[in-house]
């Protein structure tokens, strides 16, 4: 993230993995080594009420909030619900505050597991947006403490949504053959043998 809004002046996160926040604070603490025109970050937060008490959005926005004034950064965290949001009723000039705003997203393909039919229009919304940067990180889909068929179901199902945001990038044929070869077909064929061998 630091690398790809190395020259950005402001900067606006759009997140839906927030967390308590820290994250942020350590992003905000090197803002000023690494980038010496950054003054102003805005968080935009999609977050499930049923995940998030008001009181802890609270204390998150006032922690991150003082953590910036200390550091001489315009601080702004915003707070969308995401049980209700519907990426196809909302332009994407609707989360630009300015043409000057430099985005970054951060997308953990988890992040829509409670909603996976929301994906495909989502992942369409999200490059809209036109971020210089997206980050997906991926926890994988082993879930040992599972019964060995509900195991491979919840893999299945899985890899059912990473394929389905790899078509909507509409990722070159080539590379989503790799992805299929390399990544996706031994993971569950390693689940499938794996638990052929075990005793239980």
């Amino acid at each position: 993230l630091l690398e790809a809004l190395d020259d950005a002046a402001n900067i606006h996160i759009i997140d839906f993995d927030i967390g308590c926040g820290a994250q942020w604070s350590s992003f905000m603490q090197e803002l000023p080594r690494k980038n010496r025109g950054a003054t102003s970050l805005k968080i935009t937060a999609f977050a499930s009420p049923s995940a998030y008490h008001s009181v802890e959005i609270s204390l998150m926005h006032e922690s991150l909030t003082h953590f910036a004034n200390d550091l001489g950064i315009k601080f702004e965290l915003e707070v969308v619900n995401f049980d209700s949001f519907d990426p196809s009723g909302y332009s994407a000039s609707s989360f630009r505050s300015s043409e000057s705003d430099t985005i970054a997203v951060n997308f953990p393909l988890w992040s829509v597991s409670s909603r996976p039919t929301i994906l495909p229009s989502l992942l369409c919304f999200i490059k809209q947006l036109s971020p210089k940067i997206v980050v997906m990180l991926d926890h994988g889909c082993e879930r040992f403490e599972l019964p060995p068929y509900h195991h491979l179901l919840n893999a299945l199902q899985y890899y059912e949504v990473f394929l389905d945001s790899v078509d909507a990038a509409n990722m070159a044929s080539d590379a989503v053959n790799k992805i299929e070869r390399f990544l996706i077909q031994p993971t569950v064929e390693s689940i499938v043998f794996g638990r052929l061998q075990s005793p239980n």
